[in-house]
């Protein structure tokens, strides 16, 4: 399964709903015998990474909304010796 933003979303949902229906199961299961949905460390694990994956997303989002603000605003500074080291370190390291 290919993960990209626009579905996000909906993975997490599928994800929180097995959750949900394994409380569901569990409080059913006190009356008698029921059926049980039990996550894989996999599927834990990738849970997990979505969350993650979204939080990056929402701090990215803010850095570059910043990023835009600060240069319509003509407050944005270029650092002309950091920008030359990155030109040169890059060019060197596409040679290797």
């Amino acid at each position: 399964m290919r993960i990209n933003p626009s579905n996000i979303k909906e993975i997490m949902g599928k994800y929180e709903n097995a959750i949900d229906t394994k409380k569901a199961c569990a409080a059913k299961s006190s009356a008698g015998k029921s059926d049980e949905v039990e996550l894989s460390a996999d599927a834990k694990f990738f849970l997990k990474a979505v969350k993650i994956a979204k939080e990056v997303d929402d701090i990215m989002a803010k850095r570059i909304s910043e990023l835009r603000e600060s240069i319509a605003k003509g407050t944005y500074e270029l650092k002309d010796a950091e920008i030359a080291e990155k030109i040169i370190h890059g060019s060197t390291a596409n040679k290797k």
